[in-house]
């Protein structure tokens, strides 16, 4: 694949049938659990992970989409709804028949017993709102909606990257906050390889303000950049990560870091986790052993980055007594924890003085 994605449409009427929107919603905005599913877990997807799936006549459909490809969502009569970006694939008949029971509801395929074999991985799900006149008079199309899952004509490419370039210019016109590969990262006084990884758009983001008190930073999201994600384990990300960006840091995340950030001669792994009464220490002792094993794969084994990470744990709320002295305990460590409460980031003094230096 050519560095600019291509596009794919996905037809996904929510007006005839009622299951193929249902399982949308329960697959690509929910997202399936990995450990579910060894063979999916041996692909590396940990946590919620969107997938879709289509039958064996879109195969050859299906063949030519890369890793980094973007689909578009056709769920409502006359436009497309939602925007993903393809993070792998996998054919597994068992799988598809587990997450998704074959319907009839009108479906024209020759047999209505067949299940969604061929499944590609998404991430950075998006919803977004563009009309299907506008996806389609791009690409050089007449058609009023799109007929079964399809990749636009390479002839209809070219007509949309000679109107915007590419793809992604198109996308992010459209609304997408396309997430790009972060090849050089500029770090102090040097330009460091930094790979893989995916940039995360900021735009439109506001950036909050330190208060007068340390140990309490203030920053507001975006309300419409906090709704499509609807995972609170990605927006308790978005305040460390929106004050890193606003300071100069470059910020992005590989296949298993949830965000790296290097600037200023510093480089920063953070780990975030949403935590309760009954998973506080299942999740805390993960995000531990995390941030570890993730400093010893993406910073370590990685030669062109130097020095030792600051380790950031990034909690969904103030952990219990017990846990909060423990996870104290551990910033002489160089672990620093923190949470969010009412839209500020809290942490121990020693995070504050940290965090500081840093913005």
């Amino acid at each position: 694949m050519e560095d600019d994605p291509d596009l794919f449409l996905a037809p996904c009427s929510r007006e005839h049938k009622e299951t193929t929107i249902k399982y949308f919603r329960d697959t690509v905005l929910e997202g399936i659990d990995p450990a579910q599913y060894q063979e999916v877990a041996d692909l590396g997807y940990e946590g919620r992970t969107p997938v879709w799936g289509v039958v064996s006549s879109k195969k050859s459909t299906w063949e030519q989409m890369d890793e980094g490809d973007v689909v578009l969502y056709y769920t409502k009569a006359g436009e497309y709804t939602h925007c993903a970006t393809v993070s792998g694939k996998l054919a597994d008949e068992r799988i598809a028949r587990h997450i998704w029971e074959p319907y009839d509801e009108g479906r024209t395929v020759d047999d209505i017993e067949e299940p969604w074999t061929y499944m590609f991985f998404l991430r950075n799900v998006q919803e977004v709102d563009i009309p299907a006149e506008v996806v389609h008079g791009t690409l050089g199309y007449e058609m009023e909606y799109p007929l079964g899952f399809m990749r636009p004509s390479d002839t209809a490419h070219s007509t949309l990257r000679g109107e915007y370039n590419n793809v992604e210019s198109f996308l992010t016109e459209q609304g997408y906050a396309y997430r790009r590969e972060l090849e050089t990262v500029d770090s102090g006084d040097q330009v460091e390889e930094f790979s893989p990884s995916s940039l995360r758009d900021r735009s439109g983001s506001s950036v909050g303000t330190i208060e007068d008190n340390p140990q309490s930073i203030e920053s507001t999201i975006n309300p419409a950049e906090t709704e499509r994600k609807k995972r609170e384990h990605e927006t308790i990300l978005d305040f460390i990560e929106e004050r890193l960006t606003a300071a100069g840091f470059h910020t992005g995340e590989t296949s298993r870091s949830d965000l790296i950030a290097i600037g200023k001669g510093e480089v920063v792994l953070a780990e975030g986790k949403t935590i309760h009464e009954d998973n506080e220490k299942t999740q805390i002792r993960s995000a531990l052993g995390q941030l570890l094993e993730y400093r010893y794969q993406d910073i370590r084994v990685n030669e062109s980055l130097d020095g030792e990470p600051l380790l950031f744990l990034v909690l969904s709320q103030r952990p219990s007594d017990y846990y909060a002295a423990f996870l104290r305990d551990l910033q002489s460590d160089g672990i620093y924890t923190c949470w969010i409460e009412d839209k500020e980031i809290r942490g121990f003094s020693e995070f504050a003085d940290v965090f500081e230096s840093l913005i």
